[in-house]
């Protein structure tokens, strides 16, 4: 799972924080299929992306 802040890119494996990028070093994937995949360290506020209502974007607390 990949999330962002305003300033930097967290890659997100087994409940770990295993990768920061720098914000437009890369471009990844910040879109998460389902509502049930929303991690407990993300807050309420969410951006909806892409054509479904079911692709939406988070940020860190």
């Amino acid at each position: 799972m990949i999330v962002e802040d305003a300033e930097k890119i967290v890659k997100i494996e087994d409940g770990k924080i295993r990768e920061i990028y720098k914000k437009g070093e890369i471009k990844p994937d910040f879109i998460f299929k389902k509502a049930s995949l929303i991690p407990s360290f993300c807050d309420s506020h969410t951006h909806l992306i892409g054509t479904g209502l079911s692709e939406i974007r988070y940020s860190l607390k």
